[in-house]
């Protein structure tokens, strides 16, 4: 008899701890609700986020390049800035039509092979960055990155 009471009271127990079949849909229901408001913010996002910003002193710019000097292990290009796409914080203004000076030497070392698709006369999209020496009042660019879509074909002025 203590086993049957055992048995009946351990079923009693089971029984009572269970889910109700009312729970079990309402929880489906709100997977599926879920579901929904996931799947309509989605499409009400349609909108890309913004591009992250570029660190401070650097500038994403389309340019001509007017010349290539290459002295030694030191390689310094001249550009004429066709538009400035993107600019970091406390970077200096740069104007369409400036000719700037660019140390491309830790570029050229870092990366030759694009280094060497740079051509006079073409158009690239460029990564360049500034430092401004302490006590001299000139502004030092640098080349840090090519664009490299910019490198195979024309750069159209929709970029």
């Amino acid at each position: 008899m203590s086993t049957f009471g055992t048995i009946l009271s351990f079923l009693l127990i089971f029984t009572a701890c269970a889910p109700s079949k009312d729970d079990i849909s309402n929880k489906n229901d709100e997977k599926h609700t879920d579901s929904l408001i996931t799947q309509s913010h989605k499409d009400t996002m349609g909108v890309e986020p913004p591009a992250p910003s570029l660190s401070p002193g650097t500038a994403k710019i389309k340019a001509t390049i007017e010349k290539i000097e290459q002295v030694g292990d030191e390689a310094t290009i001249y550009v004429t800035v066709t538009q400035v796409l993107q600019r970091g914080s406390s970077t200096p203004l740069l104007q369409k039509e400036q000719t700037v000076k660019v140390n491309a030497t830790t570029f050229q070392k870092n990366a030759n092979q694009q280094f060497l698709n740079l051509k006079e006369g073409k158009q690239f999209i460029l990564f360049i960055g500034y430092t401004q020496s302490l006590g001299n009042q000139s502004q030092n660019w640098t080349l840090t990155k090519i664009n490299p879509d910019s490198s195979n074909k024309t750069v159209s002025d929709d970029s």
